[in-house]
């Protein structure tokens, strides 16, 4: 049977029996859901996420078009 990985926290807030500042391994379910919640960060966060468990992404997003501005005048007619 494999142990499973651990992920390591530190709580922001106090959650019973933990206090704000302490670390702690979690499995990833329970770990992302008090980083979820607000309570704690990723100490080692898993791969591909930060500390806050924001995707890490070097890449910044693709810029919205602009939509085209709206002609006034009426088309000429012929």
């Amino acid at each position: 049977m494999k142990t499973p990985d651990l992920i390591c926290i530190r709580f922001t807030r106090n959650n019973a029996p933990y206090l704000a500042g302490e670390s702690a391994g979690f499995e990833l379910p329970v770990a992302r859901k008090f980083v979820g919640d607000g309570i704690a960060v990723y100490v080692t966060p898993p791969p591909g996420l930060d500390e806050k468990g924001k995707p890490l992404s070097d890449e910044k997003p693709e810029p919205k078009p602009k939509p085209k501005p709206v002609s006034k005048r009426k088309p000429k007619t012929g």
